[in-house]
């Protein structure tokens, strides 16, 4: 179960809880916690236990949840654009119609996670684990896919135009219906792809993150 102060201290706004976090904090349990359309925009959540948490509609724009735990969370519309999500475990989540764009899910565990009209655009998924997930209707865009482990997925209907899948494992995964035609150059006159072009926020997101 969750801590009741650890709780309390998020409940006083995200610069309170960073600064908190800043100061001492390491073995944080949220676990079970139900935080509906919470605005937790920005909160460094890293290494936190969040499991079974109820996080529908809340807003984690720009948060680090590097590591976490979101076993079996509800994410469901949740807003997780430009996150860092590196190495969080998200076995058996729900995250229907959230927004992952441009999201940081390097290394995540998302076995058996329901991500289906998800928008992962621009989103770096390499040498992610989906075993078993769901994916219907997900908008994968100039996702990095590499080395990700699609196996007994279903992928119907994703849209997968520019998408980095090299050396993804596609072992047993539905593709019914899948997008894969390549798209135009995203600007014409510079021949910069749709691709480089979400890299580059990536990239510069890094460097801001570093430095702030």
């Amino acid at each position: 179960m969750s801590k009741p102060e650890h709780l309390k201290e998020l409940e006083r706004g995200v610069g309170h809880w960073n600064k908190w976090r800043r100061e001492k904090h390491k073995d944080i349990d949220l676990s079970n916690i139900i935080i509906v359309a919470a605005n937790l925009n920005s909160a460094n959540l890293s290494n936190v236990n969040l499991k079974n948490a109820n996080l529908e509609n809340a807003n984690l724009s720009d948060a680090n949840l590097e590591n976490a735990n979101l076993e079996n969370a509800n994410l469901n519309n949740a807003q997780i654009w430009c996150a860092d999500l590196q190495g969080v475990s998200l076995r058996n989540a729900t995250l229907k119609h959230a927004n992952l764009s441009i999201t940081y899910l390097e290394s995540a565990n998302l076995t058996g996670a329901d991500l289906s009209y998800t928008n992962l655009t621009g989103a770096d998924l390499s040498n992610a684990n989906l075993t078993g997930a769901n994916l219907t209707g997900a908008d994968m865009r100039n996702t990095n896919l590499s080395n990700t482990n699609f196996k007994d997925a279903n992928l119907s209907k994703t849209n997968l135009i520019d998408a980095n899948i090299s050396s993804a494992e596609l072992n047993n995964t539905n593709l019914n219906q899948a997008i894969f035609h390549d798209s135009k150059s995203w600007n014409r006159k510079t021949k910069t792809t749709s691709t480089d072009f979400f890299q580059t926020i990536r990239s510069l997101l890094s460097v801001f993150k570093r430095n702030g």
